[in-house]
């Protein structure tokens, strides 16, 4: 294989799922302040951290002006790749369909992180990578205390199937269907298992 297929072959896609309208908060979590930016501007952060994620992508639905710049305003000198999903209130599946259709051609893998888990560090993201580079798994997930939590990665195997997803869901369907498939990486950080829905979550 020549240096330029290895290289493609071993290129990675971050896409924060961002375009939620955050019902149960009350108002756009995605913009609320963390760490100096915002939700979302911190998992872009977090993305932007691991030299192995080529690409950054940001799908923003509900109040997508907004979140998209606060997207772009996280990170010096690069800004993420900004995809508007217009059909967001449609579910999940939605945002992981318009994300996809951003994604470099040739890219070996897609890990869908969400904007309102702006806890999981940089390290996560290199467990992922390392262990389907290792494997060649289709699924990738982390685990803490035996728990699986997000985010997760995909193989390029697998983007037709997640293409296909239909409602509010993302990729468990999947996970369950290759089930015998998934690589699970053991990781130190419980913040895999939490997420922001509520303003009790937030405080």
């Amino acid at each position: 294989m020549s240096g330029e297929n290895a290289a493609l072959r071993e290129q990675v896609a971050a896409i924060v799922l961002a375009a939620g309208g955050s019902t149960r908060f009350g108002r756009p979590k995605q913009l609320l302040p963390w760490a100096g930016t915002t939700m979302v501007g911190q998992v872009v952060r977090v993305a932007m951290a691991v030299a192995a994620v080529e690409q950054v992508i940001v799908v923003v639905g509900c109040e997508a002006e907004r979140v998209g710049a606060a997207a772009q305003a996280a990170v010096a000198p690069r800004v993420p790749e900004i995809v508007v999903n217009t059909d967001w209130a449609a579910g999940q599946s939605t945002s992981v369909r318009t994300g996809l259709a951003a994604v470099a051609p040739g890219t070996a893998a897609a890990i869908f992180m969400l904007a309102d888990q702006p806890d999981v560090p940089p390290a996560v993201l290199w467990a992922l990578i390392g262990r389907h580079r290792q494997t060649r798994a289709p699924i990738v997930v982390p685990v803490f205390a035996g728990r699986r939590g997000t985010p997760t990665l995909f193989d390029r195997v697998l983007f037709g199937e997640l293409r296909g997803l239909r409602g509010d869901t993302g990729g468990r369907p999947l996970i369950a269907r290759y089930a015998d498939c998934v690589e699970s990486v053991p990781v130190t950080t419980p913040a895999i298992l939490r997420d922001v829905d509520t303003p009790a979550d937030y405080r």
